[in-house]
């Protein structure tokens, strides 16, 4: 996942989109708007790091109980809560 972030003047402040152009906050400065930026991109990695961590959770689960893929993320839902 590879999110690209557009800061675009409004007035004198200046608003956050994200790649489908979505407004994502207005910020009193481009230094505050790309802080946000920066603070986005680590949740975007963070993301992906768990996603491909269940993924490869319900894989073995999958393989070692030889159940569906279905099955396997009911158990790693419940284990994880």
């Amino acid at each position: 996942m590879n999110v690209e972030y557009k800061i675009a003047p409004q007035g004198n402040q200046f608003e956050l989109f994200d790649e489908e152009n979505h407004p994502l906050g207005i910020f009193a400065t481009v230094r505050k708007a790309k802080t946000e930026v920066a603070r986005r991109k680590r949740d975007d990695r963070r993301f992906e790091t768990a996603r491909l961590l269940v993924q490869a959770a319900v894989e073995s689960l999958m393989k070692v109980h030889k159940i569906s893929e279905l099955t396997a993320r009911y158990w790693i839902r419940e284990a994880s809560g």
